[in-house]
């Protein structure tokens, strides 16, 4: 195990507020040309079945997932999981525990599901969560269920708190707070996914957690508000490195409200810590500090930005290219009344240098659903809008492509080897939603790469 002690920082500093590091930085604004298919601007992309519903069949508020079968959704009755073939043919259906059960004096009625409906990254496993009622009706607790999304068959059933995450090799299912579910900590859990077995347990006070590459897992862990940035190996537990970053906090910081965010790159190289007073029911927020640091625990860059008033400008981390040369942020005008001048930002991940800014208006409510060496895919969280933009090899857009339908789910396909395809090929999986008056078509396209 490594151990970082704190120390002063002697790295260049990176300034995301307007006037700060603009060598080589272009500006662009939002300006796509309208395509109807994928492969008009990703090479080898290729659409693949499509499943047509009826709109008033299933859950409004819970998109379905698409699994190594096909598609399953969520019942409008909130009560049957439903996997389909691209033919309308139901595989199969699952309806949890329909029953009235007693526990510690409390009457419970299991039987009606929640809004969490997710698949492991190559779409083997689901897991759902099972809405568990008092008397009163209130929801107090979730049961979550994992199943085998070939036959629907449950896997295990159990209370975790908080839920947790498939790892993006399935095989573990990750337990802690991630940051944008709230203040309260945790202790970090990991299980196994075929058994519900728990593997290891860490008894910390955990604010935030993330998988680091595909073999460990970062947390930071805040025990007696004594900040420690923490990595250790997925399948065991065991403890890689322990950097202390209480640091990152100014002396004057306002108490208790200490809101820690980390986003790691994909190959495990590249972490980024911030850290602000933000507080749920509080002030506004007066600082955000960032740190970068790399493999080691050493840090590359740091960015003190003090936030004062309703027009200040914040900014977030969103995610790392996977080659980990570039870190994509969102960045929007704090205003009391609205939201104002809405930018996506590429930066240089060892330097901090910004390359480039993209006005896009309501930034916020668009998610990244793919970040390659080569394209960046965007999609609205509620309108028929998927954005585009190409990257050619010094980081900079050179295009823009708007579909006119969302993304509701990615994933990752691996087609085994056969006799005409020797090796293994890995494609990323997205699944667009179409809205007619009546009915939903979801569908599936897959974008070639290579791990």
């Amino acid at each position: 195990m490594k151990y970082i002690s704190g120390w002063a920082i002697g790295a260049a500093v990176l300034l995301l507020c307007e006037g700060g590091i603009s060598a080589g930085r272009a500006q662009y604004d939002l300006d796509p040309r309208t395509i109807s298919q994928l492969k008009e601007v990703i090479a080898g992309a290729e659409q693949d079945k499509q499943y047509r519903v009826e709109r008033s069949a299933y859950s409004k508020n819970t998109p379905p997932v698409l699994s190594e079968k096909g598609l399953v959704l969520i019942s409008s009755d909130n009560q049957t999981l439903r996997a389909l073939d691209h033919k309308g043919t139901t595989l199969w259906e699952f309806t949890p525990l329909s029953k009235t059960t007693y526990s510690e004096y409390q009457i419970h009625q299991v039987g009606l599901f929640g809004s969490l409906l997710t698949t492991s990254l190559d779409g083997r496993f689901l897991m759902f969560s099972n809405k568990l009622s008092w008397a009163t009706e209130s929801i107090s607790n979730n049961l979550l269920i994992v199943l085998d999304s070939e036959w629907g068959t449950p896997l295990f059933m159990r209370f975790p708190d908080p839920v947790p995450r498939f790892s993006s090799s399935e095989d573990y299912l990750i337990s802690g707070v991630y940051w944008f579910e709230g203040p309260s900590p945790s202790p970090v859990k990991v299980y196994e996914t075929q058994s519900g077995k728990t593997l290891w347990t860490h008894d910390v006070e955990a604010v935030v957690i993330t998988e680091l590459g595909s073999n460990e897992v970062a947390y930071i862990n805040t025990a007696d508000r004594n900040a420690v940035l923490t990595i250790v190996k997925l399948a065991t537990g065991e403890h890689v490195l322990t950097t202390p970053i209480k640091w990152l906090v100014p002396e004057k910081s306002r108490e208790p409200c200490q809101f820690w965010k980390l986003t790691t790159s994909k190959d495990g190289t590249r972490f980024l810590v911030s850290v602000s007073d933000y507080c749920f029911d509080g002030p506004l927020t007066s600082y955000q500090h960032s740190v970068m640091f790399d493999r080691e625990g050493r840090p590359l860059w740091n960015e003190m930005r003090q936030i004062a008033g309703v027009d200040a400008i914040v900014g977030n981390a969103i995610g790392f290219s996977p080659n980990s040369r570039y870190l994509l942020f969102k960045r929007w005008r704090r205003s009391r009344f609205e939201t104002q001048h809405d930018q996506l930002i590429m930066a240089d991940t060892d330097t901090g240098d910004i390359l480039w800014s993209l006005n896009v208006d309501n930034l916020t409510s668009y998610d990244l659903m793919l970040m390659t060496d080569d394209y960046i895919v965007l999609s609205h969280s509620y309108k028929s809008t998927t954005l585009i933009l190409s990257i050619d090899e010094s980081g900079q857009i050179r295009d823009q492509a708007q579909l006119d339908r969302r993304i509701v789910w990615t994933g990752l396909r691996v087609d085994k080897p056969v006799s005409d395809m020797p090796q293994k090929r890995y494609r990323h999986s997205l699944l667009f939603e179409e809205v007619e008056q009546d009915s939903i078509t979801y569908k599936a396209e897959y974008v070639p790469f290579s791990p």
